[in-house]
């Protein structure tokens, strides 16, 4: 209801145009003024190609090494206190999570497993919009080096669904080390 209030006004006028559409004009005028925004119009284009091109990856499950680190990650998030376990863990030599010394990566492995489960689509959609931020992230740098927008976008969209990256992507274990890195 409360979401309802947000973006919907309640109105007895028909659906006819835009003025008496009932949605919130604050709102309108904000997605608008966002959608002319260079940045996130290449964000929203990027995100799409990703998730396009990563479509078939919702079919897949984890692979052998996810097992391997969910039954590190298991006594942790199982803890009452697992963010700060998952925390300490990670720097203690004798922590269930030392595999890798990679503490941050490790913290944020507790953080999904805690948050995800063993739901694959909600990593890989993680995973996803990890890479479209890279991407994203490539493109300003490439403009920034190269002053050429063109340059840039061309880039974005060839790192975005460059076949090199897929295991990269649908490997819940290695894609924080990867995408991150």
């Amino acid at each position: 209801e409360a979401t309802t209030r947000l973006f919907i006004k309640p109105s007895k006028t028909p659906l006819c145009c835009a003025a008496h559409s009932g949605y919130n004009p604050f709102m309108v005028k904000l997605i608008k003024k966002l959608l002319q925004n260079y940045w996130v119009k290449l964000g929203l284009v990027l995100l799409a190609l990703t998730f396009t091109y990563y479509f078939k990856s919702f079919q897949s499950y984890f692979e052998g090494d996810e097992w391997i680190f969910f039954r590190f990650y298991a006594p942790a998030v199982s803890s009452p206190w697992w963010f700060i376990r998952g925390f300490t863990d990670t720097f203690l030599s004798q922590g269930s999570l030392n595999v890798h010394m990679s503490p941050l990566a490790n913290w944020i492995y507790v953080i999904q497993y805690h948050l995800f489960g063993l739901k694959f689509d909600l990593y890989l959609i993680n995973s996803l919009l990890l890479h479209t931020l890279v991407g994203l992230s490539l493109s300003w740098l490439a403009e920034n080096l190269t002053k050429s927008r063109k340059t840039a976008v061309i880039s974005s969209l060839l790192f975005v669904t460059n076949a090199t990256h897929f295991q990269a992507v649908t490997w819940v274990v290695a894609s924080i080390y990867t995408e991150l890195a």
